[in-house]
């Protein structure tokens, strides 16, 4: 009779991962064992530096070690996995979990206080807007609606766009979020806004 050796893996929200960072994984990986194998879509990179110098956009990434097996997936989601739940496996992914929670990107944990509070705030803001315009119809109320409106179609637009960012370049090269994404944050601004409003609109209507 011996023991069943089970695997184990571990699920990180999207982070945002820049050279470095991929450098810390890959030499944690490299402390096990120097045979790390690095691959993006379809390409196997023959080293570290090989990565480096890589000039395209990617969107995955892949290192793994196969004495003793272990892999992290960047993706949309953060992938670890060990195929033998052993102390020594159990730790080096739980040391690669501490340098991927340190990426994960605002407002993407799905935690469940999260997902309480977004709707804790879009039930405030419409109770709120509601019980303002059943009184008297004003302005006032319907901020408090086309707000509590447009912050839910905000959340659940960045909830289908949720994924990790890869960049292989140092982070200090790499511009803000906000800047790099501006066009595309003001689209989803202004449509919010205007989802609001017409739901806002339609409710008035109906009401009447």
């Amino acid at each position: 009779m011996k023991k069943i050796v089970h695997s184990y893996s571990l699920y990180i929200p999207p982070g945002n991962y820049f050279i470095d960072n991929l450098l810390e994984i890959y030499e944690k990986l490299r402390s096990v064992s120097l045979d790390v194998k690095i691959t993006s879509n379809d390409y196997e990179f023959e080293s570290f530096e090989e990565l480096r110098q890589y000039n395209q956009d990617i969107k995955e990434i892949s290192f793994s070690i196969t004495q003793p097996y272990i892999t992290i997936e960047i993706n949309k989601w953060v992938w670890i996995y060990t195929s033998d739940d052993i102390p020594f496996n159990r730790g080096m992914v739980e040391q690669l979990r501490d340098i991927c929670l340190k990426q994960v990107k605002p407002f993407n944990s799905k935690s469940q206080s999260g997902s309480k509070l977004s709707n804790i705030i879009t039930i405030l803001f419409l109770s709120v807007g509601g019980f303002i315009l059943g009184k008297q119809k004003n302005l006032i109320g319907m901020f408090f609606l086309i707000f509590g409106w447009s912050y839910w179609f905000w959340d659940y637009y960045t909830s289908l766009h949720r994924q990790s960012s890869i960049k292989l370049k140092p982070k200090e090269d790499v511009p803000p979020f906000w800047i790099a994404n501006k066009d595309k944050i003001i689209i989803a601004f202004i449509s919010a806004i205007l989802g609001g409003v017409v739901k806002v609109f339609l409710d008035i209507v109906i009401k009447s």
